[in-house]
């Protein structure tokens, strides 16, 4: 009883979280590469929570996320396409099936080798990091002063050496774990799909046809597409990282202690 009630209390926290959180960004304007902090704690929320909150927490997170910052229009995407990809990487994370070691170290290798390419691709150069201080806005947030921004710059070796760090975090033990995280990759990969490839069909025949607006589908293709990346890659690193700590502790309180 007190684990159920523990887990709904850490879905709801999980979903405004994401609603929130959504409104802190990262930009890039030499590619238009664009992440929003919502999107790895959606990612992870999957991975720790299972299907049924990875999809409420996707679409009811950005679903309220797009009310507060002015896109009414992408409420249904989030509804679908969010809460779609959020069931089905809660789903596959679960499977329970044994995996291939190489296919399992094959599918981490690809996760961290595209992190590395949309790094070094969409998000190297000046950047803006920023929030949405004033809601329901939209495209009007600038026009209306809603953003505070500050500016930067990320080197592109910086996406090197995390890729090479991450690698190093997650293959820290392969030998003995490794194949434990393979349908973790499925699930993340996955996910990544639903995103961008659902995006895309919205953005090209919803938003024209039924809201009436034109945005440029191709582009945001690939704004998605990294952004899916990145989020999926730092959602791998923590769930690894909450997971090791958990073993920490069991293994500091065997039988039972941890919770004397």
């Amino acid at each position: 009883m007190f684990q159920s009630i523990r887990k709904f209390v850490m879905i709801i926290v999980f979903t405004f979280f994401v609603c929130f959180s959504s409104g802190i960004f990262i930009f890039v304007p030499s590619s238009k590469g664009l992440i929003s902090i919502g999107e790895p704690i959606f990612f992870l929320s999957a991975l720790l929570f299972g299907p049924s909150a990875g999809a409420f927490v996707g679409g009811m997170g950005f679903a309220l996320a797009d009310l507060l910052l002015g896109y009414p229009h992408y409420i249904i995407a989030a509804l679908a396409v969010k809460a779609s990809a959020g069931f089905v990487m809660g789903k596959v994370n679960r499977y329970g099936a044994s995996i291939n070691r190489f296919f399992s170290t094959a599918l981490s290798l690809l996760l961290i080798l595209l992190f590395a390419l949309v790094g070094v691709i969409i998000y190297s150069g000046d950047i803006y990091l920023g929030y949405v201080k004033t809601f329901f806005l939209g495209e009007e947030v600038l026009k209306f002063g809603g953003l505070e921004v500050y500016s930067g710059y990320i080197p592109e070796w910086f996406w090197v050496i995390a890729s090479i760090i991450i690698a190093f975090f997650i293959f820290r033990g392969c030998s003995k774990d490794m194949r434990d995280y393979g349908w973790t990759g499925v699930s993340l990969l996955s996910g990544c799909l639903i995103i961008v490839f659902g995006y895309f069909l919205y953005e090209t025949f919803i938003l024209p046809q039924i809201f009436k607006v034109e945005v440029d589908a191709v582009a945001n293709f690939y704004i998605h597409a990294g952004e899916s990346i990145l989020s999926a890659t730092i959602a791998f690193m923590l769930n690894k990282l909450i997971h090791f700590k958990s073993h920490q502790v069991l293994h500091a309180f065997p039988e039972g202690k941890a919770s004397a």
